[in-house]
């Protein structure tokens, strides 16, 4: 099917398109190249929308402001909108020469201000068109009594004007009376009357909506008042350059001045969409159109000749509202009036909004730069250790190191596959998440190996994987930043010795990434690892993706580094953006929302990035609470109809994927273009929640309350490696229950009847699992999180332990004690020996829990445990039953 667009050039109509972006520039040139359009509009109101509502002018914006801090906002806003005009000048240069200067031109509009100014007009219109420096453009002028002489004056200096604001007959007559004046004048002044050019813009649909009102109901000319007036104006308009005045003048070159159709977007749902689009095409006219009718035409535009068609309708319509008593010269002097005021308010919205742009620049400058100087006064208030912080901020420069280190990275992942075809990871938390990210979003390159994290103590899943492994072709990264980390560790002894039994060399098939000096990098040393990586000590674990703690596996697998890297860069270059998803203003804004209570933040994310929740819940949660505050992250979640008003919603979509509607005022929009945009991501969190904590007065590097866990899991275990769990509350069959802070039950039932009673509307439940990863056991999970966030309309998560408690374990215990807890443990008979300990894998994950379990009770936290020690996933499909129908 042919495109409407093309075929109105049959019937000697140009086509101008009603706006102008600086993002949008590129689409312009494309509608330009098939051409859609041949010229450009532009006012007060459009790039109010364009400057207001984007980040598109900010990097233009900072280094005009950094060459000149004493820019004026008026000299801030011509120095934006120039910079447009000129460059969709260049775009249209070709149609103007094609044209011989017909069409071509693009729009730009004298300060509003000065609509009742004559000289004030002038000026700026000499400045503007000076200024700008391209033949085709167009100085707009509204139709006001003052503007008119201005015109006769622009004219008459060879500057081609665009006549704004015309809604009556005696407007046309005006105009184009001043507009001859013009040519006149400039004959006079030895000026060349074909270099310049004039349209009248003629408003359409603004003289609909008042005379509208003015009908009676359901009256047969509703919608047709303006485009009759339109007409009989065209008519007026061939027989006034038929005159002998205007003959004289185009015998020297002059052109008519022709009427353009101004607003033409249809603001009556009743009346198709293309209507004043069709009904005014004809010979000599220009119609600019703003996007959505452009699009709607495109779609299902009718090209015909009809402006001069159907006068006698005309005629009649026009004595219709004649015999109403309707005044359209009242009304239209009113709504250009109303125009002028329009025009006017848009115009002090968009100084406003330069306004508080440039202060917000500078404050967003000031925080960035702040932010990459390490300046440690960000988070300088009470209770924090400054130089604790100045400690942690070597993360800020990793995306520059290692860009530096990415070939030796490459070349060592090339070795690695020569030897290995699978690559274990031992690790914990910041060691492990942002590897298990990347594997589960990019997978491994071909002819590279794949990759596993293990980070759980899990006897049953530990041997599972076991068992999936092939020992002669697997190494394992044994990652941990202090060297000393329990699990890692234990886990590393288990492989190691598994190892000896297929190798004479086991030691080669282990690299260590640790800080240099740890204890892992000793144990290195001794058993002769394949290689150690050292990490920078100024960077701590949830801030270490593009260190080698991230970067290491990443290129063992293939993954597209340099991608990774420039898209974190990019973000890193930007922070002084004031888009609402830029980092300084993303950390800002949650940290002032959380301090109004809206601290549940919400992850939905495209199918592709639902790994990378784990990795930006741990960075979070960890970072934030502490002290009585925090944001929780939460992710997920099934997408319902209401939510409770402590929410904040973060969508994340990548390619053409479209963002599901969310229930909530409060929703940031993040769109990736393609996977490897999300490097960007990661430092664009990491940086959010640096600030976060700032606003929040926390230090967001540090962790006070994970190290509480492991103390008591530790006074828990004795010398024999047994653990006391401490008092039980109830057991029947297979079940033990343990319970702290909440009100004391007879019965399971009555404990957690106990537990969910206690809710609050602000709260949020967790389930801490210290269970097997399967994928039934987490279905089942699911389930009850589903459940319990549906009956009481709160926030919910899951977390697997310990995993879980280098994350949001520090929240549990550091946070405003909104959270209500139920853990549930299981005795594997599989107890899996740790070689040269005197624990095993389940007495290890079971101190753990109910060191955990002890912690929280002296946090005063409300918590049930639920130990299973019978059959797993029928106590857990019991447990579901008695949620959904006993409490």
């Amino acid at each position: 099917m042919a495109n409407p667009l093309l075929q109105v050039q049959n019937y000697s109509q140009s086509i101008w398109y009603d706006n102008i972006q600086r993002s949008l520039l590129s689409k312009i040139k494309q509608m330009i190249d098939e051409g859609e359009i041949v010229g450009i509009t532009s006012n007060p109101t459009i790039f109010d929308k364009a400057i207001g509502g984007s980040n598109d002018y900010d990097d233009m914006m900072t280094e005009l402001l950094e060459n000149n801090p004493q820019m004026s906002i008026k000299e801030l806003y011509e120095a934006l909108v120039i910079e447009d005009i000129r460059e969709a000048a260049d775009l249209l240069r070709g149609v103007y020469d094609a044209t011989s200067g017909v069409d071509g031109y693009v729009s730009v509009e004298v300060s509003p201000d000065l609509a009742h100014d004559t000289e004030g007009t002038i000026k700026e219109a000499q400045h503007l068109f000076r200024t700008i420096d391209r033949e085709n453009v167009m100085i707009k002028v509204p139709a006001t009594k003052e503007g008119l002489p201005a015109i006769t004056q622009i004219i008459g200096q060879g500057i081609n004007v665009n006549v704004t604001l015309m809604f009556a007959m005696q407007d046309f007559l005006d105009v184009a009376d001043a507009y001859l004046s013009g040519l006149e004048l400039l004959d006079k002044n030895g000026g060349k009357l074909d270099g310049v050019a004039s349209v009248a813009s003629f408003f359409i649909s603004r003289m609909d909506s008042a005379v509208d009102k003015l009908l009676p109901e359901n009256s047969a000319i509703a919608g047709k008042v303006a485009i009759s007036y339109a007409k009989n104006v065209y008519q007026k308009a061939i027989e006034f350059y038929a005159s002998q005045r205007f003959k004289d003048l185009e015998a020297k070159g002059a052109r008519i001045q022709r009427l353009l159709w101004a607003s033409t977007g249809v603001k009556n749902p009743a009346y198709r969409d293309v209507l004043y689009m069709e009904e005014l095409m004809g010979e000599n006219t220009v119609n600019t159109v703003p996007p959505h009718t452009l699009d709607a035409f495109r779609d299902h535009g009718n090209a015909a000749s009809r402006v001069g068609k159907n006068l006698e309708e005309v005629q009649e319509v026009l004595a219709k509202v004649q015999e109403l008593n309707i005044d359209l010269q009242q009304i239209a002097s009113k709504l250009k009036e109303d125009g002028v005021a329009a025009f006017s308010k848009s115009f002090a919205s968009l100084m406003q909004t330069l306004e508080e742009k440039k202060a917000k620049l500078g404050e967003k400058k000031n925080l960035a730069a702040k932010l990459l100087e390490k300046d440690c006064s960000l988070w300088d208030f009470p209770g924090v250790n400054l130089d604790e912080v100045r400690e942690r901020l070597g993360w800020l420069d990793s995306v520059r190191e290692t860009q530096q280190k990415i070939s030796d990275l490459q070349e060592f992942a090339h070795e690695v596959r020569e030897k290995f075809s699978a690559v274990v990871l031992l690790g914990m938390g910041g060691s492990s998440l942002a590897p298990e990210v990347f594997m589960k979003i990019f997978g491994n390159k071909s002819g590279y190996p794949s990759l596993r994290v293990i980070d759980t103590t899990n006897p049953v899943t530990i041997r599972q994987y076991l068992q999936e492994m092939d020992l002669a072709k697997t190494v394992f990264v044994v990652s941990s930043k202090s060297g000393g980390t329990i699990e890692t560790l234990s886990l590393y002894k288990f492989f190691f010795a598994e190892v000896q039994k297929v190798s004479s060399q086991p030691g080669q098939h282990f690299i260590a990434i640790t800080d240099p000096g740890s204890k892992l990098e000793n144990i290195a040393n001794e058993k002769q690892f394949l290689r150690t990586f050292f990490a920078p000590q100024d960077v701590g674990g949830r801030y270490s993706v593009f260190t080698v703690f991230g970067m290491v596996p990443a290129a063992l697998i293939g993954a597209p580094l340099q991608n990774i890297l420039d898209s974190a860069e990019k973000i890193q270059n930007s922070l002084s953006a004031t888009d609402e998803i830029s980092p300084v203003v993303l950390g800002t804004t949650l940290g002032k929302l959380a301090t109004q209570g809206k601290n549940k933040l919400t992850f939905v994310l495209s199918d592709q990035l639902t790994p990378f929740a784990d990795w930006v819940e741990q960075l979070v949660a960890e970072s934030t609470g502490k002290i009585g505050k925090g944001v929780l992250p939460v992710a997920g979640e099934h997408l319902q109809e209401n939510y409770s008003n402590d929410r904040v919603f973060v969508c994340v979509t990548v390619g053409e994927e479209k963002a599901p509607n969310i229930p909530s005022d409060n929703v940031l929009h993040i769109h990736l273009e393609n996977l490897t945009d999300l490097g960007g991501e990661f430092l664009r969190w990491q940086v959010a929640t640096a600030i976060c904590g700032s606003v929040l007065q926390i230090n967001p590097f540090d962790q006070p309350d994970v190290e509480l866990a492991k103390i008591k899991a530790r006074e828990l275990m004795s010398g024999d490696g047994s653990v006391t769990s401490g008092d039980v509350k109830i057991v029947r069959d297979d079940l033990e229950i343990y319970s702290a802070n909440i009100d004391e039950g007879t019965n399971i039932e009555g404990l957690l009847c106990s537990l969910l009673s206690s809710i609050k509307s602000s709260d949020y439940f967790a389930v801490m699992a210290y269970l097997p990863y399967d994928e039934e056991i987490t279905n089942i999970l699911q389930k009850i999180r589903c459940h319990i966030q549906q009956k009481h309309n709160i926030a919910t998560t899951i977390g697997f332990g310990p995993r879980f408690l280098h994350s949001t374990g520090q929240l549990h215990k550091g946070d405003d004690n909104s959270g209500v807890f139920l853990q549930i443990t299981h005795s594997a008979q599989d107890k899996l020996a740790v070689p040269g300990e005197n624990y095993d894998f389940n007495t290890l994950i079971h101190a753990q829990a109910a060191g955990d379990f002890q912690a929280l009770k002296e946090k005063k936290r409300r918590v049930l445990r639920y130990h299973i020690n019978g059959k797993l996933l029928v106590a857990l499909k019991n447990l579901l039953f008695t949620m959904e129908n006993d409490v």
